[in-house]
C-alpha cells in the first residue's frame, strides 16, 4: 500500500476518493487485472469505469516506481554521510522523477570529468575560495598560489581555468537552477526545423518543415511526431530555441553572482556551465518529454478511431435489440434504431418461474413487433446460453 500523502497525491490527481483509491490498489495488488476489477467489482470501487480504474494503476505503478528510486538515492546519500533533513524533506515531497534526479546529481557517482581531472590535480580548496564571498581578492590573486601545483598549468589563466571547470559542476547541479532553466525552456522556447541541405531542391512529405518554427507549449503532438520521423530519415534537422540571455540572468540571480566579489568571473564560468552541463543535459529532457507525451497522444488517438471502428454496426444500419444476460438480476434489453439512437430498455426475467418467462416473451414480441426488429444481439457473459436458447424459442 501507499503512504497516506501518497495516496492523497494519486486521490487528488484523479478526482477519485479514498476509499475508491484503497480499494482499487488492494485488488490490484492481489492480482486481479483493470478489465476484471471494472467489470466485476463495481460494488467495491463505487462504479469506477475502466479508464478511472487504469488511471489508478498507472499512476500507482508509477508513485511505486518513483518510491523505489527515492529509497535508493536516500541510501546512496546517507551512505556518504551528506543527508540532511532538509534534502531528505524535498526527496520526499517530490513527484516528478525529473526533479528528483535533479536533486540527487551532486550526490550521484560521477564519470571522470573536466571538474574530477581538476579536483584530482587539487584545484578543489581554489574555487572553494573563489566562492567564499567573504574572500575579497580577486581571481589572480587567490590563483597565484597554486601555480606550482600541476606542471601543466604554468599561467594564471590557466589556473583560474581548472578552477573554473569544479566551480561549473557545481553550478550544474543546483536543483532550482535546473527546474528554472527547463521551466523557461519549456513555456516560451520554439521548436525550430530546416530541411537538410542534400535535400532542400527535392520534393518529400515532409516539405512543411522544411523551413519550420513554433513554440514548445503549442506545438501539437502529430507535428512532433512527424518531425522526428524526418530527422530519423536525414531529411529534417530541428533544434530548441530560446532567450539564453534570460536562462542566464535567472540562474545568476539564484547563485547570487551579481553581489560576489568576484562576479566577472563567476559570470564567465556560469556560461561555460551553462552551455557545457546544463542547457545540453535540460534540452535532452525536455526532448524525451515532448517524444513521450506526443506518444501517448497518438496512442489515445488511435484507441478512439479502433473504438469507432469496433463499435460501428457489424451487421449494418438495422434495428436491433440488444440484451445484457443475466440470472438474479434478469436481462437488461435495449431497442436501438438504424443510427445506435436509444429507442426503448426494459427488463425481462426469462429464468425465474413460469409466469416471468411467459411475461419476458410476450413482451419481447411486442417490441419485436412496435419497433420492426431485425436482429437480436446477445453478450457474452453469464446467463448468456440460456438467454440465446429463450430468444430461439421466443422468436423462432
Amino acid at each position: 500500500m501507499l503512504l497516506p500523502k501518497d495516496l492523497e497525491y494519486l486521490c487528488s490527481n484523479l478526482n477519485i476518493s479514498n476509499h475508491q483509491a484503497s480499494q482499487v490498489i488492494t485488488m490490484l495488488d492481489e492480482g486481479m487485472t483493470v478489465p476484471f476489477i471494472s467489470r466485476y467489482r463495481k460494488e467495491k470501487t463505487d462504479s469506477l469505469d475502466e479508464e478511472k480504474v487504469q488511471n489508478t494503476k498507472d499512476l500507482y505503478d508509477y508513485i511505486r516506481d518513483l518510491n523505489a528510486r527515492k529509497t535508493a538515492i536516500i541510501k546512496s546519500i546517507s551512505e556518504q554521510d551528506k543527508l540532511n533533513p532538509e534534502l531528505k524533506q524535498k526527496i520526499d515531497q517530490t513527484y516528478k522523477k525529473s526533479e528528483l534526479e535533479d536533486l540527487y546529481l551532486p550526490f550521484k557517482p560521477k564519470r571522470r570529468t573536466k571538474a574530477t581531472i581538476a579536483i584530482e590535480k587539487g584545484f578543489q580548496a581554489l574555487a572553494d575560495k573563489i566562492l567564499n564571498s567573504e574572500l575579497k581578492q580577486d581571481v589572480s590573486e587567490l590563483a597565484q598560489e597554486y601555480l606550482t601545483l600541476d606542471k601543466e598549468c604554468t599561467t594564471i589563466q590557466e589556473v583560474s581555468t581548472q578552477a573554473g571547470y569544479i566551480i561549473a559542476e557545481i553550478f550544474s547541479e543546483n536543483p532550482e537552477v535546473r527546474k528554472k532553466t527547463r521551466d523557461f525552456i519549456s513555456q516560451h522556447g520554439l521548436k525550430e526545423v530546416w530541411v537538410d541541405e542534400d535535400w532542400q531542391d527535392k520534393r518529400t512529405k515532409y516539405e512543411q518543415y522544411y523551413k519550420f518554427s513554433e513554440a514548445l507549449r503549442t506545438i501539437p503532438s502529430h507535428r512532433i511526431l512527424a518531425i522526428k520521423r524526418g530527422e530519423k530519415e536525414k531529411i529534417l534537422k530541428s533544434k530548441i530555441s530560446f532567450d539564453k540571455n534570460i536562462v542566464h540572468q535567472q540562474a545568476s540571480k539564484i547563485l547570487n553572482i551579481q553581489d560576489h566579489p568576484r562576479n566577472n568571473y563567476l559570470d564567465q564560468v556560469l556560461d561555460d556551465s551553462l552551455n557545457r552541463l546544463i542547457i545540453p543535459s535540460v534540452l535532452l529532457d525536455i526532448d524525451f518529454q515532448l517524444k513521450k507525451e506526443a506518444d501517448e497522444k497518438a496512442i489515445e488517438v488511435f484507441a478512439a478511431n479502433l473504438e469507432k471502428l469496433l463499435l460501428s454496426p457489424p451487421a449494418g444500419n438495422i434495428r436491433v435489440m440488444a440484451v445484457d444476460p443475466g440470472f438474479r438480476t434478469g436481462c437488461k434489453v435495449v431497442v436501438l434504431d438504424e443510427t445506435g439512437k436509444l429507442l426503448d430498455y426494459f427488463n425481462i426475467f426469462p429464468h425465474h418461474s413460469p409466469k416471468k418467462i411467459e411475461q419476458a416473451r410476450n413482451k419481447v414480441l411486442a417490441n419485436i413487433e412496435k419497433y420492426n426488429i431485425e436482429a437480436v444481439v446477445i453478450g457474452n457473459g453469464t446467463a448468456s446460453r440460456e438467454t440465446k436458447n429463450f430468444f430461439k424459442d421466443t422468436v423462432a
